[in-house]
């Protein structure tokens, strides 16, 4: 994906505090707790790899991406 999009501060401030969340429970070793795996994938269905394709497809039909 190439491009910029335009968020808000609050939403850019809330992003980076989920991605030092999720770092921290990394190194803390969340991966290894039981149902790590089956929360990433709690509909059964789709694992993450797939959740974030369809993730750039939403954006990119949104028009939030600039060729």
């Amino acid at each position: 994906m190439n491009g910029n999009i335009t968020i808000t501060k609050d939403e850019y401030f809330r992003l980076r505090k989920a991605a030092l969340k999720l770092n921290l429970l990394e190194i803390g070793g969340v991966d290894n707790w039981e149902w790590y795996g089956e929360s990433l994938n709690p509909d059964g269905e789709k694992c993450i790899d797939d959740k974030e394709e369809d993730l750039k497809k939403e954006i990119v039909s949104e028009g939030g991406e600039n060729d």
